[in-house]
């Protein structure tokens, strides 16, 4: 653990799903056309084209600095989190909470293996007590009753997005600034890695590799609420007591929530959220910056880099918020604040979705 605090040397942060400043939609400027190519053979590059795999090896930030250096193609240093040491993360209450990951002895570069696709389906499609609700309930609780210490716990499976999300390590090369998979081009990819190996758990707790997270499709009229799954029985693994008991079913979620209830007939709000999704996929998704969020390379500072793509902006954060709870709209708890989000075990779903 360091010695220094994260109060003392950072930025404040938001720590709950809403930026310290307002998104910017208005006035934005074309970036220049960049096109990418699936087509490029090894070492072969076209002026004003970049390889698609290029493009993701770097947003991932998976290359090493030798390599970035060495390549022409590489646009910047990635930012990469500085794993020597694990700090406190801030609350939206500003107290610290520790919840670094059991630190490994050596980290091993992970090689996915060939596999089969398979395919997802809508946590709303799925029915209490069928044979797919009883092996995710199995899976989630086998991974609850796992020794404390264990990586593969579910809350220390949910301690990771609290260490890469709010604020429990520093930017590599720079550590007087957070790191933070948030607000920029690292929020799709980062999620969905931590989606991918949390699905790979549960398929080895099940010993069923098929096994696939279900997602939570709010963005479509039927999926509009909470699953049903997630609150059918308080004893369940997929239940979560911090939830805001004003937006259980059969409400409406409002996909633009932001602390304060409308009465709204379902029918307009779903009519609402219906806009607010072709705005944000279409509208205001101009370029892919505008879409998937600013670059965030080396040295740049989160706090100020304002970089956060349409979706993460709205529905996303939003979706988060109306689902937690916040008696006190200071310190939310569960899926209204970074640091607890993970908790429950409809963040999963959520994040299937995106």
């Amino acid at each position: 653990m360091a010695s220094f605090s994260a109060v003392a040397y950072y930025i404040p942060y938001s720590s709950s799903f809403f930026p310290n400043k307002p998104p910017k939609f208005n006035n934005r400027r074309r970036n220049p056309v960049v096109k990418f190519t699936c087509k490029a053979k090894n070492g072969e590059t076209s002026p004003g084209k970049l390889d698609r795999r290029d493009v993701l090896l770097g947003l991932g930030g998976l290359y090493s600095t030798t390599s970035l250096s060495a390549n022409p193609m590489a646009l910047a240093d990635p930012a990469l989190p500085d794993f020597k040491d694990c700090i406190d993360a801030t609350q939206p209450n500003k107290t610290l909470i520790n919840c670094c990951p059991p630190a490994p002895s050596r980290i091993k570069d992970y090689v996915p293996s060939a596999t089969t696709v398979n395919t997802r389906i809508s946590a709303q499609s799925v029915e209490v007590g069928s044979d797919y609700y009883n092996k995710y309930t199995e899976a989630i609780q086998k991974m609850k009753n796992l020794s404390p210490s264990d990586p593969r716990n579910f809350r220390q499976q949910a301690n990771v997005h609290c260490a890469y999300c709010d604020g429990g390590y520093t930017l590599k090369g720079s550590p007087k600034l957070l790191y933070e998979v948030h607000n920029s081009w690292l929020f799709f990819p980062w999620h969905r890695w931590y989606v991918y190996f949390f699905e790979k758990i549960c398929q080895k707790l099940i010993h069923d590799d098929t096994f696939t997270l279900p997602f939570w499709n709010w963005d479509a009229p039927q999926g509009m609420q909470i699953p049903s799954i997630y609150n059918s029985n308080v004893i369940s693994p997929l239940y979560d007591c911090f939830r805001n008991p004003d937006h259980l079913p059969p409400t409406v979620i409002n996909l633009e929530w932001s602390y304060g209830d409308v009465q709204v007939d379902p029918k307009i709000q779903i009519e609402y959220n219906l806009a607010i999704m072709y705005t944000q996929m279409i509208t205001q998704s101009k370029t892919p910056n505008d879409f998937f969020g600013k670059a965030y390379r080396a040295g740049d500072d989160i706090t100020t880099l304002d970089g956060a793509g349409t979706i993460e902006q709205t529905p996303h954060n939003h979706v988060h918020s109306w689902t937690g709870t916040a008696v006190d709209q200071s310190n939310p708890i569960d899926m209204g604040a970074l640091y607890s989000a993970a908790r429950d075990p409809i963040f999963f779903a959520h994040c299937c979705a995106i």
